[in-house]
């Protein structure tokens, strides 16, 4: 091999090394971030907190996934309680509901009072208004499909005061109706 051929091979490995080293620095650099937002890692989870309170073994606020569903914050909370109302919960507690953030899942006890009896044995339901079908929301007085609608929207509430507060209904629908619902 003559010197030039050498020096020439030399320049193209001194090259091919340079480009190696450089590629290997741009490969340990964050390419992730770009415009200065930043990619999450895929590791990333989403979470909704949930509080679960009433007859179930361990009440308290949760930390679930995203995807959780009603029956997975109940389980979280060790289960209910033999005071649940069971058959109230499954008529009026869909497990299957995905959860929200900030939502209250309230299991009655058999002895709390949310049927009132009145004279002649007549009893007077209250509606709970973070779980009531549009269909049940909509026999109230002064609610119609398109304020149940809102009603639903507005969900969860921690005090049935919120209707007025959050413009759900008027004070006057309210008062009508004060007594007929409940949150749980």
């Amino acid at each position: 091999m003559n010197p030039d051929q050498f020096k020439g091979a030399a320049v193209v490995g001194l090259c091919g090394l340079i480009l190696f080293g450089m590629g290997i620095l741009w490969l340990r650099t964050d390419t992730r971030e770009e415009n200065g937002v930043e990619i999450l890692s895929e590791t990333t989870v989403a979470v909704v907190r949930v509080e679960v309170a009433g007859a179930v073994v361990r009440p308290g606020v949760y930390e679930l996934d995203i995807s959780s569903r009603i029956n997975e914050a109940l389980i979280e909370a060790g289960g209910m309680t033999e005071e649940a109302d069971a058959e109230w919960v499954e008529k009026n507690v869909n497990r299957a509901a995905k959860l929200v953030d900030g939502q209250k899942i309230y299991i009655p006890r058999r002895s709390e009072a949310n049927v009132q009896v009145l004279g002649g044995g007549l009893q007077n339901f209250r509606i709970n208004i973070n779980s009531a079908s549009i269909t049940e929301l909509d026999t109230l007085p002064g609610i119609g499909p398109a304020t149940a609608n809102k009603v639903v929207g507005g969900r969860p509430y921690s005090r049935v005061e919120e209707l007025v507060e959050k413009k759900i209904v008027s004070q006057k629908v309210f008062e009508a109706i004060s007594d007929k619902i409940a949150v749980w």
